[in-house]
């Protein structure tokens, strides 16, 4: 049986799909646990309109935050395997039976590509790994390729018994994801990827965690990054720790160029100093390292010297772009 926890906070407008993309799977020996995180609106209230189902299991809280609620859905888990899934995303009808078949494979964790869909319904397939899946990979180059496209919780299938004592930090609510998969990660013997598309992550929500512009929470998603790269380092991957720190620079920087205009040096310099935290012989062992992209290495060694450049490059670039 795979237990499917979803932690839910005022989606009121979206659970609903949700929970019907799951009904509707074409494998049913399943378990859904909701918490209701404290919600303010008609979440909890629908949570419990699925609760006739004796497969659902909906347990309502007092808000602390997806990280502690996950946890709860953890401690409450009776399958053999868990997934993640947040309220306003859905699964493909095939996502619990492709999932299945790669942990009958011998997998500890299986993982599928993710569809990210718009709020005017447009769907882009992110082929996350290049369409080398369908197969089984060692926990080293599961580590590589996690950091490199998929460093999140959701979009994948884990054996129970690697989570026995493996829960979210609940001091993080932005980035608790990728520290999750990390200390998972180091317990692994193999994954199997799949190149089925059985997430659908619905993005720019109001009131989204990833949208919006740069704030305090993108500062916590910055400094959180030196406790992952510290644990990828401890194991001795500390060239995919590099890379990690440069994917979560991306992603502030990425912001910046496209949600913000005016983005206040503090976050030039946190970028910069998170950067040039891994010590120089990992650094330099990156730059030359064949694993990732050569564009993705030399961006790198420009946020060591200057970020703020970076941008203003950037957007200078998307400035005529928009003027051809």
């Amino acid at each position: 049986m795979i237990s499917i926890i979803i932690p839910v906070y005022n989606v009121e407008n979206y659970i609903k799909k949700c929970l019907q993309s799951i009904f509707d799977q074409t494998y049913q020996d399943w378990e859904i646990i909701l918490i209701d995180d404290g919600s303010t609106d008609r979440s909890g209230e629908i949570c419990d309109s699925f609760s006739n189902d004796e497969r659902v299991t909906v347990i309502h809280q007092d808000n602390k935050g997806v990280s502690q609620a996950r946890n709860t859905g953890l401690d409450c888990a009776r399958g053999d395997c868990v997934t993640f899934v947040d309220p306003d995303d859905w699964l493909n009808k095939q996502a619990l039976e492709e999932y299945v078949n790669g942990i009958k494979k011998g997998a500890d964790i299986v993982a599928c590509n993710i569809g990210m869909v718009s709020e005017d319904g447009k769907c882009q397939i992110l082929k996350l790994w290049a369409n080398k899946g369908n197969k089984a990979f060692s926990r080293k180059e599961a580590v590589t390729i996690f950091m490199n496209n998929s460093a999140i919780a959701c979009n994948k299938c884990y054996k129970k018994e690697l989570l026995a004592k493996t829960r979210f930090d609940p001091s993080m609510s932005y980035g608790e994801d990728t520290d999750f998969l990390v200390k998972v990660l180091m317990k692994i013997e193999s994954i199997w990827l799949s190149d089925y598309c059985a997430y659908y992550y619905f993005y720019k929500r109001p009131g989204n965690v990833v949208s919006g512009v740069l704030g305090q929470k993108d500062a916590e998603y910055l400094n959180n990054n030196y406790k992952i790269y510290d644990i990828l380092a401890k194991n001795g991957y500390a060239v995919a720790g590099v890379h990690r720190i440069n994917v979560a620079i991306g992603f502030i920087l990425e912001k910046a160029v496209y949600d913000f205009s005016e983005c206040c040096d503090d976050f030039y310099t946190k970028c910069k100093r998170l950067a040039k935290y891994p010590p120089g012989r990992y650094i330099a062992a990156y730059l030359v390292s064949p694993d990732f992209s050569y564009r993705r290495r030399l961006r790198y060694f420009l946020w060591m010297i200057s970020p703020k450049l970076w941008v203003k490059m950037k957007r200078a670039k998307r400035a005529d772009h928009f003027k051809k």
